[in-house]
């Protein structure tokens, strides 16, 4: 069974989690349903967006949604990621590379596999710049065995905070594509620092992490942009701690008033530039692109992952927009189907 087609071009997402990606491409796409492998974010998806989502891989109804114009993905990146976990048991080197045995690899080939299951006319999936390196072979086979079907491939290496979102966040899609898409380094306008960020957030959100004591000390000390590790070591010895006692992680900071924040990974680890605690879940959402009436459900724990773990919606309303120009145009690319590297990473070429 085909779907009947939108007036809108289509798009089916998978591995959206919570909807960021989602919240980002419809403004350019009708959006159809969300092949998920779980229930993580789903809750938060279906409340904001409508969005039913197919929970378990085995079922889901790729027949219905063959022909739609783009399947879009976020799967897991911890395969890719320098900070991934083990597997089985093994510690994994992430220096050589990726462990195919990782189980989230699979996720990857699911999405992949829609390709010829569905028949796009675009498929595009993000991850983390590593993957175009420690991954970079996986990618290289998926884009010769697209072209044997007649797609070409794009490997496009960005920075989020150019698509408009108050951080810096480098990701990479990559896109399997039967039309011309005229790639252009992003350039969209939005808030820049966090202090224009929040500057209409209302009254203090009331879901704020708690912090022990150690932290409450740190923050004493700690100016703007402080790492509160570095604090925590100038101070232990004079308040008589003992290391590791309450040693801070490594990715806990305070943000800076006229700075962007720095990249979101999915825990309360940032702290309000002035006050003397953890910012709000309100408060983190602005910062990754989500209006501030998008509601997450779950713990406060939870609601943190599920906004950093996506594609930031200022990101997929833009990566939308270029794709949406393409389907328009209708334009076949020039030359046999391959692979291009689109780098539009700050200072490097694009």
């Amino acid at each position: 069974m085909t779907r009947v087609r939108s007036e809108r071009p289509t798009a089916l997402g998978a591995y959206v989690f919570a909807g960021g990606y989602s919240l980002g491409v419809r403004r350019h796409f009708e959006l159809t349903t969300h092949l998920e492998d779980g229930l993580y974010g789903t809750a938060t998806s279906k409340l904001n967006l409508g969005i039913e989502a197919w929970t378990d891989p085995r079922t889901w109804p790729v027949e219905e949604y063959q022909g739609v114009d783009l399947v879009y993905a976020n799967p897991p990146c911890a395969p890719w990621s320098a900070a991934g976990s083990k597997v089985k048991g093994d510690a994994r080197d992430y220096s050589k590379g990726f462990d195919p045995r990782d189980e989230r690899v699979g996720c990857l080939r699911r999405v992949f596999g829609l390709l010829s299951s569905v028949r796009p006319r675009m498929l595009a999936t993000e991850s983390v710049t590593r993957f175009w390196t420690a991954g970079r072979p996986l990618v290289e086979a998926m884009a010769r065995e697209s072209a044997e079907a007649g797609y070409w491939t794009s490997v496009v290496l960005l920075d989020g905070y150019d698509c408009g979102v108050p951080q810096h966040r480098r990701r990479v899609f990559v896109v399997f594509h039967r039309d011309d898409v005229a790639w252009r380094r992003p350039a969209v306008e939005g808030p820049r620092t966090v202090r224009q960020a929040w500057a209409d957030l209302e009254d203090r959100e009331p879901e704020i992490p708690g912090m022990w004591a150690e932290e409450r000390e740190c923050l004493k000390f700690a100016g703007e942009g402080a790492k509160l590790r570095r604090v925590y070591d100038e101070i232990a010895e004079s308040r008589g701690w003992d290391p590791p006692k309450g040693r801070p992680g490594f990715l806990r900071r305070r943000l800076s008033w006229d700075l962007a924040s720095p990249t979101h990974t999915g825990g309360d680890v940032l702290y309000h530039p002035s006050e003397c605690r953890k910012i709000s879940v309100r408060e983190a959402q602005v910062l990754c692109g989500y209006p501030a009436d998008y509601e997450f459900v779950g713990s406060i724990g939870g609601k943190f992952k599920q906004i950093a773990q996506a594609v930031m919606p200022p990101v997929g309303e833009w990566l939308g927009g270029v794709l949406a120009e393409a389907l328009a145009r209708q334009a076949a690319p020039r030359g046999n189907p391959g692979l291009v590297v689109h780098d539009f990473l700050p200072g490097r070429e694009g």
